[in-house]
């Protein structure tokens, strides 16, 4: 017994040591690069424009376009528990269900687009949820079997699009 309370103290530090260096120094590294990729997807939505492999007056333009800038604006606290926590506002949800109609009518470069991003956010999600990641990594892996994961994480996806909609 008398081992016992330093090996609770040493598990403690060690763990408090963890914490720190996870959200001091590996997750802005993570943030950072994840930023530069949203960057880098929005840049080449604008040289679509610019080529002019779309047209600038196409609505999901419009809508990726502000999605990732609510994306950018959003990043560092959008999380799992956050997403969950959020009340659905139902005009919200309703605006995200149309414009993803709008994008699954749009071309396929504009889709591809769109899955980029928000594999980003999910990557934001896992980022900025570190206690979550073992459930969240189980649902990904689920998700290529069970129909009821990808709903999850379906909702999941929805929930961070209507979350940055909120933010702007």
């Amino acid at each position: 017994m008398p081992h016992f309370i330093p090996f609770l103290i040493a598990i403690f530090l060690a763990l408090v040591v963890a914490q720190l260096t996870y959200w001091h120094l590996i997750r802005p590294v993570l943030l950072l690069k994840l930023r530069y990729a949203l960057f880098d997807i929005r840049d080449r939505l604008r040289l679509m424009i610019i080529n002019k492999e779309i047209g600038a007056k196409q609505p999901a333009y419009r809508i990726l376009e502000e999605f990732c800038n609510a994306s950018l604006s959003s990043m560092y606290y959008i999380g799992y528990a956050v997403i969950m926590m959020t009340p659905k506002d139902q005009s919200v949800v309703l605006r995200v269900e149309r414009d993803l109609d709008v994008i699954r009518e749009s071309e396929q470069p504009l889709q591809d687009i769109f899955n980029e991003i928000n594999r980003i956010n999910v990557g934001l999600i896992i980022c900025n949820s570190p206690a979550w990641i073992p459930w969240i990594v189980v649902c990904l892996l689920a998700s290529f079997w069970s129909q009821k994961y990808r709903n999850m994480i379906d909702k999941w996806e929805r929930g961070a699009m209507g979350m940055t909609y909120e933010t702007i």
